[in-house]
């Protein structure tokens, strides 16, 4: 997973995004998923997450999945620049 925070009017928002239908940025389905939580402070957190099992994994560019999926969110929440550098980091999940 990868996530970053940028500035946002919707940053009190009432309700998360979550969104099960990733691509990459040659539009590729992705099996993962992307998320924008509001922080409340001015700012959202921004971040995608993909299966680590999926069929060329290694290869996968998380900073670009993250930037096509900021690409489907921009306009709705109203979304600046990084406030700072992405981060990522492995998520774990169980059966």
């Amino acid at each position: 997973a990868i996530r970053t925070y940028v500035e946002s009017p919707r940053h009190t928002d009432r309700h998360i995004e979550a969104c099960l239908t990733l691509r990459d940025e040659h539009g590729t389905p992705v099996p993962g998923y992307g998320w924008m939580f509001p922080c409340g402070d001015g700012t959202v957190n921004i971040g995608v997450g993909a299966l680590s099992t999926m069929q060329g994994f290694t290869k996968l560019n998380l900073n670009s999945l993250l930037e096509a999926y900021r690409g489907l969110v921009a306009d709705s929440w109203e979304i600046g620049e990084n406030l700072e550098r992405p981060r990522a980091w492995r998520l774990p999940m169980s059966a």
